[in-house]
């Protein structure tokens, strides 16, 4: 019993993988990367609404000086500018590039980073401790919708 099936030989065939490795090498991928841009700015607005990572991790609560000070508020919304920043095309701090092979979206307001990534900073209070509230990123069913994106951009 042949493992293998029988060759399959199609002029069509070939020249439509090459085109299609052409195109892959070529690009441009603008169409694409910018429904990419829509879906992950679209995880980052369910980060904040849900206080959640992009993995599902649950944020941590706020220490009871940030209460103290501020009041009760939603986790990273004091002013909500953090949130429009990173989502919100035309909003200071905004970040977002497309280019015929990549996309970058973020924000470049000053404490984002800390925040994204948790630290240490000191301030009038002395050091604190900051947890991490991962804001920005990528979760598998998000990255699946932008593989789709891809799929139908290139057939």
């Amino acid at each position: 019993m042949s493992t293998t099936g029988p060759a399959i030989e199609s002029p069509e065939l070939g020249a439509w993988i090459e085109q299609l490795a052409q195109h892959l090498q070529d690009g441009p991928y603008n169409e694409p990367l910018s429904g990419a841009v829509v879906l992950a700015q679209e995880r980052i607005q369910s980060a904040f609404a849900e206080a959640r990572s992009p993995g599902g991790e649950k944020w941590p609560l706020h220490a009871p000086l940030t209460v103290w000070l501020y009041g009760p508020h939603p986790l990273l919304i004091l002013s909500g500018a953090l949130a429009a920043s990173v989502i919100g095309p035309g909003d200071e701090g905004h970040i977002e590039e497309i280019g015929s092979h990549e996309a970058i979206t973020g924000t470049s307001i000053k404490y984002a980073k800390i925040q994204q990534e948790g630290g240490t900073v000191t301030g009038m209070f002395g050091t604190v401790d900051i947890p991490q509230r991962e804001y920005h990123g990528i979760d598998k069913y998000t990255a699946d919708q932008m593989a789709e994106l891809l799929a139908d951009f290139l057939i």
